[in-house]
C-alpha cells in the first residue's frame, strides 16, 4: 500500500523543527476560558508593531458574489470599526444564524485576492525572501490524498467491505506516519503543526490537502516578520517593523487595523459593539 505524504508545491518538509521553537518562547501565556484570549497568544511577542487584516466577507449579488467589508457591515448597523473588533458583535444574530445576503469571511487563511498584495508588500521587508519557514496545522486537508469508496452497480457487497478494510488500514497507516513526523508545538501544544520551508512566492498559490490555503504561522528565515492566520479567526494578524505595519494599512487593497499583542482575540472582545457599549 503506497502511502506518501503530499508535501505542498513549492514546499519541503523539514524533520528538524527546532527553528521554529522561537515562536513559541516568545507567545503569551494561554489564559483562562473565562478570561478570554489575547492577541499575544497567537502571534509573538517583541515586534515593533502589530497590525490584523479584515478578511472580506461575500455579498451575493445575482448570480455571484462581491465582497463587502467589516467597514460597510459595521456602517449599516451603526457600529464602528476598532482593533479589538468582532463579526460577532457586528452582525449579532446573522452571526449565529448565517447571513442571508452572502458568506461571512474566510477563516483560517488569507483570502485569495489579498495573498499576492500582502506577498508583495511582505517580500519589501525582508533579505530572506527566498527561504520562508511555514507552519501548517496538522488537521487540515488529505496529507496522503485519501482512498474513494464510492460504490458502483458492480461491487458485490463482500467487494465493497474489502474495499473499507483497506481503507482502514490505510488510514491506520496514515496516522501513524503522520504521527511520526516531527512538528512544532504552538500554543501549548493547542496546534501541532507541520514544518516546511520555501520562497515566499508560493504562497498566493500555495494548496494544502487540495484545497487553497495559506500556512497558520509564517516567517522569513530573518524573523524579520511573521504572518498568523489562526484556527477559526476571520482575520489575518502581521508582526514587523513599524514601517511595515505602515505599509500595510496604507494599502488599500487590505482592510487593516493597528493590533497589539493585549488586545483581546476572541469573539467575546469587542467591548464597543456590545448591546450594553463600552
Amino acid at each position: 500500500m503506497d502511502v506518501n505524504l503530499q508535501v505542498p508545491a513549492g514546499l519541503t518538509l523539514e524533520r528538524d523543527v527546532s527553528p521554529t521553537e522561537w515562536v513559541a518562547e516568545r507567545l503569551l501565556p494561554i489564559r483562562g476560558s473565562g478570561d478570554g484570549a489575547l492577541v499575544g497568544e497567537i502571534i509573538p511577542t517583541g515586534f515593533e508593531a502589530y497590525t490584523r487584516i479584515l478578511h472580506p466577507a461575500r455579498r451575493r449579488v445575482g448570480d455571484r458574489y462581491e465582497p463587502v467589508t467589516w467597514a460597510e457591515l459595521a456602517r449599516e448597523r451603526g457600529k464602528t470599526i476598532h482593533p479589538e473588533v468582532q463579526l460577532k458583535a457586528l452582525l449579532e444574530h446573522e452571526f449565529r444564524e448565517g447571513p442571508p445576503w452572502g458568506e461571512l469571511p474566510e477563516e483560517d487563511s488569507i483570502p485569495e485576492d489579498l495573498r499576492a498584495p500582502l506577498v508583495d508588500t511582505l517580500r519589501r521587508f525582508t533579505a530572506r525572501a527566498d527561504r520562508c519557514w511555514c507552519c501548517i496545522w496538522e488537521g487540515f486537508g488529505s496529507w496522503f490524498g485519501g482512498v474513494a469508496l464510492t460504490r458502483t452497480d458492480d461491487d458485490s457487497p463482500a467487494a465493497m467491505h474489502q474495499r473499507m478494510r483497506e481503507a482502514q488500514r490505510r488510514a491506520e497507516r496514515e496516522q501513524a506516519l503522520l504521527e511520526a513526523i516531527p512538528k512544532a508545538s504552538i500554543m501549548g501544544g493547542m496546534r501541532e503543526c507541520l514544518v516546511f520551508t520555501g520562497p515566499i512566492d508560493v504562497i498566493p498559490e500555495l494548496e494544502i490537502g487540495g484545497w487553497s490555503h495559506t500556512p497558520n504561522w509564517w516567517w522569513p528565515d530573518d524573523r524579520v516578520w511573521i504572518v498568523v492566520s489562526e484556527l477559526d479567526a476571520p482575520s489575518t494578524y502581521v508582526g514587523g517593523s513599524a514601517e511595515l505595519v505602515r505599509a500595510i494599512l496604507d494599502e488599500p487593497r487590505f482592510e487593516a487595523v493597528p493590533s497589539d499583542p493585549t488586545h483581546r482575540f476572541d469573539w467575546e472582545g469587542d467591548r464597543i459593539n456590545t448591546p450594553e457599549g463600552p
